[in-house]
């Protein structure tokens, strides 16, 4: 192969190399070789072919013909494949279909700097002519932004945009402010005017936040109160926000935003929902309204509202008005599964009607009430009862049903017999044993496992000022209660009950500075179950610390520094819970200005009391741990230490004080048998008398192994005094003599002297 030499070597050889590199296109006289002599050389006379090198024309372009084959012109390309086709045509897009996007309709902005507009799915509403200024009527704006969003987002920019007819909002739509500033404003001047802002008619997955919305309640009172409390405009017009239903049967909204909106002065609710499956009401501010700020309602054709959370709001109302124009914080008429909880709710209520509840529940099922602070409301913090209203929701066969429930079911109306759970009821207007026909139009529903937990209620007292009783809890018809671990301070009543309550326990809640009683159960009618009050704090309260006409269970509270006694009873009225008793128990007694536990006498009818295990330390305040005022008692391993008076006083003859050195006495006079509870049977015969033994048994009392009886004659007398076993044996003397006792115990087969 032909090089060129390399300097350092190749000595003596240079010129013959280089002469063979040169000789490779070079003749011997200096001449280049023709191409055509140089092997695989370019052919130069192939230039200008379809199947070489094309060549430029004079204005150094390529003619289209080197290019190609036939056929090309200057309105077609050139494709792969070296062959000339025309140029497609485009269609306009759709929206399913891509293609041409043109700036004028499909665009907005300039060609330099085009901005898409529909593609993004948001509407605002002063492209749609809204003005925001406060006077001008923006409805149809509104209402054009809704249509043209489907289930994008309607904007709503800084300003306040008057509304004089409902905007009924689509499936899927946000609706989205500002803030504070972005308002809605019911316009006001007419009757016709009286319509909700904001509503939701069996729509779906709906959001609404960040929007200020103001209802002009004003107007209306002052204006068009009788018309707006006509049949056609009463709870289901002049609301902020309304969401409800089918209006013939249950068809209800479902999976409804409220959040971070300024929601107030409606003439009836803020929020006004009654018939929704999925609501959440989130981070607002809801204020002023004429009736109930958020007043979740029934809607009259078996619409009712359930999965509902009410969380993180503030709540409140204009303070404690002497007008009828203002009434609960959130109310629910016939809801299910319902969470309100973090709540701030305050200053709701009115003195013509002493109606306002922080929170009131009527005829609900499953409702937790947790972790809010409500304060200075007129007449209850807290308050579940019945309701009357509206009508029942559709039976459910995966629903349990407890008794006196009722329910729709094939066009007519039911009520519970008896727990029912997945029992179909009648097919026509009859009853059967689970479900009992219901002709009337009133359906009254009882509350139903309600649970009010770990809340702060404080300073619902308007006795001295308005004259009204407030409580900071209040309950009546209802089932399956549960008032665990809340704060209440500063109450008339800390927690008060009124009729018909069936299972109910009120456990672990501090109440504190009632200006009356801390845990007050005043009425006894119809009381179903016995209430269980256990492991409370109640202190400085104005009169009883516990203060019950109801047979109850009173365990393990602490009761301190009250006015009065510390616990109170004394049973009045009809009793209707099945064997009831009294149980005070493990409950520690301290600085109470009565009694620590005072047993009244005058009960209605007679019952058990039992009073064990309880403790009052050292008091100069306390008279007493115990003071019975004419009704037996059985007193059991009580303590305490010097009281103010005396350590205990017993009115009753009957009444029976047990501790480490006491033991209990029956007194009798002639025949008797040994009882269960007997130790000590003291004999004052007035004729010949015989005393049995329970027969001793090895498992089962009243004569099990160690069962001790003492049993002692009383005086000298004529009259003897026998002992006799219903089984076994006595080992030992079976008479007992004058002023002398015999004691026995049972080892499971005989009794033996001891």
């Amino acid at each position: 192969m032909s090089r060129l030499p390399t300097p350092g070597r190749d000595d003596g050889t240079w010129g013959a190399i280089l002469n063979d590199f040169l000789s490779v296109e070079h003749n011997n006289d200096g001449t280049l070789k023709r191409a055509a002599e140089i092997a695989n050389a370019e052919q130069v006379s192939a230039k200008g072919q379809s199947n070489g090198y094309a060549s430029l024309d004079a204005s150094t372009r390529i003619p289209t013909p080197q290019l190609g084959g036939a056929g090309a012109d200057s309105t077609k390309f050139l494709r792969g494949d070296r062959t000339w086709a025309a140029v497609p045509t485009a269609s306009n897009a759709t929206a399913t279909t891509a293609g041409i996007i043109k700036l004028t309709g499909d665009l907005d902005g300039s060609a330099d700097a085009p901005t898409v507009k529909k593609l993004a799915r948001v509407f605002n509403v002063k492209d749609y002519g809204a003005k925001g200024d406060g006077s001008a009527d923006d409805t149809s704006a509104f209402m054009a932004a809704v249509t043209d969003a489907g289930n994008g987002t309607v904007y709503v920019p800084t300003g306040t945009y008057i509304i004089s007819s409902e905007i009924i909002l689509s499936d899927g739509v946000t609706f989205m402010g500002e803030g504070y500033n972005s308002c809605l404003k019911r316009r006001t001047g007419s009757g016709t005017y009286l319509v909700n802002i904001l509503a939701v008619r069996s729509g779906k997955n709906i959001r609404i936040t960040n929007i200020r919305i103001d209802g002009q309640k004003q107007d209306i009172i002052d204006n068009h109160a009788s018309l707006a409390q006509d049949g056609d405009h009463m709870y289901v017009t002049c609301n902020d926000i309304f969401i409800t239903g089918g209006q013939n049967r249950d068809q209800p909204s479902k999976n409804i935003s409220i959040d971070n909106c300024w929601l107030h002065d409606a003439y009836y609710g803020n929020v006004e929902p009654d018939d929704v499956d999925g609501l959440t009401i989130s981070n607002s501010h809801i204020y002023y309204g004429r009736d109930n700020q958020i007043n979740g309602r029934n809607n009259g054709w078996g619409g009712y509202c359930r999965n509902v959370t009410i969380s993180n709001n503030i709540i409140y109302g204009g303070g404690a008005i002497s007008t009828p124009d203002q009434f609960s914080g959130v109310q629910f008429i016939r809801g299910q599964y319902i969470t309100i909880t973090g709540n701030s709710i305050y200053e709701v209520g009115n003195t013509a009607t002493n109606e306002g509840d922080g929170i009131g529940l009527e005829g609900c099922r499953h409702v937790t009430i947790s972790g809010n602070i409500i304060h200075h409301c007129l007449q209850q913090g807290v308050k579940i009862d019945r309701t009357v209203e509206g009508q029942p929701a559709y039976w459910d066969e995966v629903e349990t049903y407890l008794q006196n429930e009722y329910v729709y079911s094939g066009g007519n109306k039911f009520m519970a017999l008896q727990v029912s759970q997945g029992h179909t009821p009648p097919s026509s207007a009859t009853s059967d044993a689970y479900w009992q026909y219901h002709a009337d139009y009133e359906s009254p529903q009882f509350s139903m496992d309600v649970t009010v937990s770990n809340n702060i209620i404080s300073n619902n007292n308007y006795l001295s000022k308005k004259s009204v009783e407030t409580i900071g809890i209040f309950f009546q018809y209802c089932d399956k209660l549960l008032v665990v671990g809340n704060k209440l301070f500063g109450n008339t009543y800390g927690i008060k009950n009124g009729y018909n309550l069936g299972e109910l326990e009120i456990v672990d809640n501090t109440i504190e500075n009632s200006i009356k009683a801390g845990i007050a159960f005043y009425n006894n009618d119809t009381q179903r179950a016995l209430p269980v009050i256990q492991g409370n704090y109640i202190s400085y309260s104005g009169t009883k610390g516990i203060d019950t006409v109801v047979p109850a269970i009173i365990d393990g509270n602490t009761v301190a520094n009250n006015a009065q006694a510390g616990i109170s009873i004394a049973i009045t009225g009809s009793v209707s819970a099945a064997s009831p008793c009294i149980l005070v128990a493990r409950n520690t007694l301290k600085d109470n200005g009565d009694s620590g536990i005072l047993i009244n006498g005058g009960f209605s009818m007679t019952m058990p009391v039992e009073i064990r295990d309880n403790y009052a330390p050292p008091s100069t305040v306390q008279p007493r741990l115990l003071g019975e005022n004419g009704t037996p008692v059985r007193c059991v391993d009580n303590r305490a230490g010097s009281q103010a008076n005396e350590l205990w006083y017993f009115s009753h003859s009957d009444s029976v004080w047990i501790d480490q050195q006491t033991q209990q006495v029956s007194k009798v006079t002639n025949d008797y048998t040994i009882k269960n509870e007997d130790q000590i049977v003291l004999v004052t015969p007035t004729a010949n008398t015989n005393i049995t033994l329970p027969a001793p048994n090895m498992t089962h009392p009243p004569a099990h192994p160690g069962r001790v009886v003492t049993i002692v004659k009383s005086g000298v007398s004529v009259n003897s005094v026998s002992i006799a076993t219903a089984g076994g044996s006595i080992n030992g003397p079976t008479t007992v003599s004058d002023n002398s006792s015999v004691r026995l115990v049972s080892d499971g087969a005989n009794w033996n002297i001891a």
